[in-house]
């Protein structure tokens, strides 16, 4: 692969931007202590189980609160205080801690030479990149309206070509998993490339692209 023939590069977050497996020690490690001081509110990590399970395996974002809730047997309310707490607050000061130092050098390389560069998550993302301090004027998740599909639909993918006025022939899709961001890059006809979730194989791929 010649990763410097493209004009567009977009880039998952979650997994991509930082190394998962190491996020999830962190977070496992707080999920514990607090639940273990906090032994009556254990069912939370029921409701968290199952949104990240629906939140898998569903095609948008469109009543996986309501939905969670159900399942669980709580209300909308403790299901929303939950997930935004643990899913989209928590983790962010452990990014520092798990971010991928190497492409994110790479990314500001792209920049500085010139090639456009854009987020595409199936998560909100703004408090992400800043704690990784990564800036980029084009940000899509699935959670904004003009998006509103989760990977593997490609609508998010379509769009930024679309906006950016980029062919697909120029663009590539960077992300961890074959099956949500290969096969969405697939679907929109563009090529990509899937870093390894262990941290020397990804950096021996890496390696390549410097």
């Amino acid at each position: 692969m010649d990763f410097n023939k493209y004009d567009l590069y977009v880039f998952d977050v979650d997994g991509t931007l930082y190394y998962q497996n190491k996020l999830r020690l962190i977070m496992g490690k707080r999920l514990l202590m607090y639940y273990l001081l906090h032994p009556l509110k254990f069912k939370d990590l029921i409701i968290i189980k199952n949104f990240r399970s629906l939140r898998e395996n569903a095609k948008d974002t469109n009543g996986l609160f309501d939905i969670t809730a159900k399942k669980c047997n709580v209300s909308v309310s403790r299901v929303n205080e939950v997930i935004k707490k643990w899913i989209y607050e928590n983790p962010i000061d452990a990014l520092t801690a798990s971010k991928d130092d190497t492409l994110l050098a790479i990314i500001d390389k792209l920049k500085a030479n010139g090639k456009t560069v854009a987020i595409w998550s199936d998560y909100e993302a703004d408090d992400k990149l800043k704690a990784l301090k990564l800036s980029t004027d084009y940000v899509y998740t699935a959670e904004q309206e003009r998006v509103g599909e989760l990977k593997p639909s490609p609508k998010g993918l379509n769009l930024i070509m679309s906006d950016l006025n980029v062919p697909k022939d120029k663009t590539i899709m960077i992300g961890d998993r074959m099956v949500k961001d290969g096969e969405a890059a697939k679907k929109a006809g563009c090529d990509y490339l899937i870093l390894s979730k262990s941290k020397k194989k990804r950096e021996e791929q890496l390696k390549t692209l410097l």
